[in-house]
């Protein structure tokens, strides 16, 4: 009987850890925010394979984010935000943009939204579609931006 029950016990657990993991998986990791942040400029960047990839900056008032911007947006070696001559890289130069305009005067709760930038980005005949590269990448600048409230006013 006890040998059993223990297994009923280990069972149980095991059927809980494998349920959490799915849901974490499914879910992701969830960011937790705090109540209030401090007003000011905030700056945050995502550094992956050698190069910054995402660098930037916005203000925070009453935990609203005020002009938020990039300083750098490189991916593959190509810099985003100074090769817009070449129209794919403008393109998606003007999606991750229109990222950060989604969060112009919301709380920094927004920010989770990155999730799906499907319902963020708009899709016009001269665009990408709103998946591609956007949808990878939005997790860099969802990232960013939670780097500059782990690191707190910068000035």
């Amino acid at each position: 009987m006890r040998k059993g029950l223990m297994i009923a016990v280990i069972a149980a657990i095991s059927f809980s850890l494998i349920f959490a993991s799915a849901e974490a998986l499914a879910h992701g990791h969830e960011y937790e925010y705090r109540d209030e942040y401090e007003d000011g400029r905030y700056r945050g960047s995502f550094y992956d394979g050698g190069e910054f990839n995402v660098a930037l900056q916005f203000y925070l008032e009453d935990n609203e984010i005020q002009d938020p911007s990039f300083r750098h947006l490189y991916y593959d070696g190509v810099d985003y935000l100074g090769a817009a001559y070449l129209t794919s890289v403008r393109e998606l130069r003007d999606q991750h943009r229109e990222l950060l305009e989604y969060l112009e005067g919301r709380d920094v709760t927004a920010i989770d939204d990155l999730r799906d930038p499907g319902e963020i980005i708009t899709e016009t005949e001269e665009t990408i579609d709103g998946f591609t590269g956007a949808t990878v990448r939005s997790s860099k600048v969802m990232s960013a931006m939670r780097d500059a409230l782990n690191r707190g006013k910068y000035d």
